[in-house]
């Protein structure tokens, strides 16, 4: 698997591969898992550009992106807040 991988919300233009090999929509691919329309712009999702390996909330074996050979670790690290004032007493 190739990187960058962006951890995101949905895009247009997003796409999926199902296990059969087909591209699908992400669009198409929530609505025919039944995700609410209230709830899609809020899943993350892992994507490098608008190809989508991964769909909170969704088994990775409904998408075959990622293979059982494959094994991803994600790690996701907190920026310090540079804005934080100091307290000068």
């Amino acid at each position: 698997m190739k990187l960058p991988i962006t951890l995101r919300t949905r895009q247009a233009g997003d796409v999926v591969q199902l296990p059969n090999g087909v591209i699908q929509k992400l669009r198409r691919f929530l609505i025919n898992t039944k995700i609410p329309a209230y709830q899609r712009d809020q899943l993350l999702v892992l994507a490098r550009g608008h190809q989508v390996f991964w769909v909170e909330g969704q088994p990775l074996e409904r998408l075959s992106a990622i293979d059982q050979t494959d094994i991803l670790h994600v790690v996701l690290v907190q920026s310090p807040d540079v804005d934080k004032s100091e307290d000068k007493s």
